[in-house]
């Protein structure tokens, strides 16, 4: 069965939160600590429909949330997934 995530901006201040939020919005069997990590949980999913990211601003404030955008637009590009930005 195929999900649609939807990611909100407003809970990725920083790069602990950021972690945290995605680990929780993907149901990771564990979180992630950093960004590769991330790539790696993320590249053996393959249940992800569509994912929307609100409040996208927010990542651009921080170095590591544009690193973040940056590895989830990678990803969507690898697996075919819809994107869409509110």
């Amino acid at each position: 069965m195929k999900h649609k995530i939807r990611l909100n901006g407003k809970h990725m201040l920083d790069k602990h939160s950021a972690l945290d939020h995605l680990s929780k919005r993907f149901d990771l069997m564990h979180p992630v600590h950093n960004l590769d990590a991330l790539w790696d949980e993320l590249s053996t999913l393959h249940r992800i429909q569509k994912i929307t990211l609100i409040h996208v601003k927010e990542l651009y404030a921080y170095d590591d949330g544009q690193k973040v955008l940056k590895l989830l637009i990678d990803y969507v590009h690898m697996k075919e997934v819809t994107f869409e930005i509110k």
